[in-house]
């Protein structure tokens, strides 16, 4: 028996375990946010995932949208960095959080069903 092989095959499992163990987690974490940020505030929300369905680059894992409580023409909206189990947020994080606040780019449509398509004027499409 290789000593060797079952050495690095023992690490390699435990470190498998582990990222499932932080890929559990931070799905509940998000989750619960996600509630939290529903049932409180009256916020629908938005998560980045990527294909896998693992956690996307970039500081904002969800967004929160509600109108505004007065003026029903006002969206207010909330970008979320979620941290789960023993993670913490750090200075640099509300930073780039901050950065990302800055950096939101809205655009408006307007969509129109015709028979079986939808025609949106202006193209939301042409300006990413």
């Amino acid at each position: 028996m290789d000593l060797k092989g079952a050495k690095k095959a023992a690490h390699t499992r435990k470190w498998q375990d582990a990222k499932k163990k932080a890929d559990k987690t931070a799905k509940e974490a998000k989750t619960f946010a996600k509630k939290a940020l529903k049932e409180k505030g009256g916020f629908e929300c938005a998560s980045f995932e990527s294909k896998s369905g693992h956690e996307s680059t970039g500081i904002v894992d969800v967004v929160g949208l509600r109108r505004h409580k007065g003026n029903r023409d006002m969206l207010e909206m909330v970008l979320v960095q979620v941290k789960g189990g023993s993670a913490r947020i750090k200075p640099e994080h509300l930073a780039r959080l901050q950065e990302a606040s800055k950096n939101v780019r809205v655009i408006y449509t307007v969509a129109e069903k015709r028979d079986r398509h939808v025609v949106f004027s202006p193209d939301p499409f042409q300006s990413q």
